[in-house]
């Protein structure tokens, strides 16, 4: 039982901690049960910001609705659970409040079942350095609370803190002991360290599997050369790079990561959709420079297109190679450059 003071005490800190169960409870030491801070609290909410002066001790008898079979068979499973008694009370659904499975478990061991306990204990599984060993990594990467993983594996929450503390665990950035006298905030500022390091590892290895196929994907479409930058491209060849992977990746960080406006992207890719007056002339520059042995520069080629009748710059000459990729690499033979030349005039 506790007194008008620090049960008022502990509803005015539940309420100013932002109705923190777990915090309070921790802070204060008491009471044992969420639930009983629950109950105070409403109660405090009812009354009109106050509390009862005299406990009440009408469920003071509580368990006498509940028959020995249903006693002996939460004790059952209280025991063989890893006593967990919050796995109790939601496995069984009964009795409604840990201060009640308490006061069985006292009764159990003043009634001289001592022996039955050590024996139940005794008959436990034993876990091998494989099993320990999962146990401890499920603790040190868990996303839920310890009690739910102690739950999981069958143990106490004190025997994964003691294996922990035992086995070496082969992570890199696990590879010192944890010792056997940490604190709960040391280990919650550990899980949110290694929490941290794990989400950054994660965009790390996102962003290469993006700049990888932003690689492949400049040498499938833009027949671009090994080894190319991809943040020299100009902002068409980006533009085109860009709506090819914008399914698998997302907008913004494939425009971040080639360096390109959002303006200009949609200014390119709507010139991108706009029928190319140069479409005629882009195949017309592909045979003459295929049929000069590849050979010809933009010089050459804006001459024979002149001669040919077509009118355009030799800026625009340029430009559509560049697009086109045509680049002179080798040089042909005097006596065969000649013939051509004259075919190509003709």
């Amino acid at each position: 039982m506790f007194s008008y003071k620090n049960r008022l005490k502990a509803v005015e800190f539940y309420i100013k901690s932002g109705f923190r169960l777990r915090y309070t409870l921790r802070c204060l030491g008491y009471p044992s049960s969420r639930v009983t801070l629950k109950q105070w609290h409403q109660e405090y909410i009812k009354n009109n910001q106050s509390l009862h002066t005299e406990y009440k001790t009408e469920n003071r008898h509580h368990s006498k609705k509940y028959s020995k079979e249903q006693i002996n068979s939460a004790l059952k499973y209280y025991f063989s659970h890893g006593r967990n008694k919050a796995v109790t009370l939601k496995a069984l659904g009964y009795p409604q409040s840990s201060d009640t499975l308490r006061q069985w478990l006292s009764a159990y061991t003043q009634e001289g079942y001592s022996t039955h306990r050590t024996s139940s204990v005794k008959s436990k599984k034993r876990y091998n350095q494989q099993e320990r060993t999962a146990a401890v990594k499920a603790l040190l990467t868990r996303v839920v609370s310890a009690e739910k993983i102690a739950a999981q594996h069958k143990v106490k929450r004190a025997t994964l803190y003691k294996w922990a503390s035992q086995i070496n665990v082969s992570f890199k950035s696990m590879k010192k002991k944890i010792p056997k006298d940490i604190s709960l905030n040391e280990l919650q500022n550990k899980y949110q360290e290694l929490f941290k390091e794990y989400e950054q590892l994660q965009k790390d290895v996102y962003r290469l599997q993006m700049e990888k196929d932003i690689l492949e994907k400049t040498g499938e479409i833009l027949k671009k050369e090994e080894g190319i930058n991809p943040q020299n491209l100009s902002n068409r060849d980006k533009t085109l790079v860009i709506d090819a992977l914008k399914n698998q990746y997302s907008q913004q960080d494939l425009l971040s990561l080639l360096k390109l406006s959002k303006s200009s992207f949609y200014y390119q890719l709507i010139a991108l959709y706009k029928p190319d007056k140069y479409a005629a002339v882009r195949e017309k520059i592909k045979t003459i420079f295929n049929h000069s042995y590849q050979s010809y520069g933009y010089r050459r080629i804006h001459a024979a297109l002149k001669n040919s009748g077509t009118v355009i710059s030799e800026k625009d000459v340029r430009k559509i190679m560049c697009q086109e990729n045509i680049k002179v690499k080798k040089s042909a033979p005097k006596n065969i450059l000649l013939i051509r030349e004259k075919s190509v005039l003709l």
